[in-house]
């Protein structure tokens, strides 16, 4: 029971994390926080989908290396470091998506299903 209470608020961090990553991408953020994370609009990565490429334009800019350690928990936790690496490992489907609340509703069955299991998901809900 432990477990699953620590592994359910961790997952509660992520969707906040998610949630502002989101409002970044979409410009739907303050200004202050869309310039200190910003899109990653100049690299426009593809994926092939049945064999067509569709724009990944979906994605935030990973900071250059800093003064901080690579490695320290300061830096791990800036919102320059932390949003780019939850959001960037969601799968496209789910950051292009245009509702926030439709947005909202898949990140939290998707991690629902991390905590708690589910045999029977869609694979879009699995980890990628």
């Amino acid at each position: 029971s432990t477990g699953i209470n620590a592994e359910y608020g961790e997952k509660r961090v992520e969707f906040k994390i998610c949630l502002m990553a989101y409002k970044i991408v979409h410009k739907r953020a303050p200004g202050y926080l869309m310039e200190q994370v910003p899109a990653d609009d100049g690299a426009v990565v593809t994926r092939l989908t049945r064999g067509n490429a569709h724009p990944d334009s979906f994605k935030l800019k990973y900071p250059k290396l800093s003064s901080i350690n690579a490695s320290s928990k300061l830096r791990r936790r800036r919102p320059s470091v932390i949003l780019p690496e939850v959001w960037n490992r969601l799968p496209l489907e789910l950051r292009s998506m245009d509702s926030i609340e439709g947005f909202k509703a898949r990140l939290k069955t998707r991690l629902f299903v991390e905590v708690f299991g589910g045999e029977n998901c869609p694979d879009w809900l699995l980890l990628s």
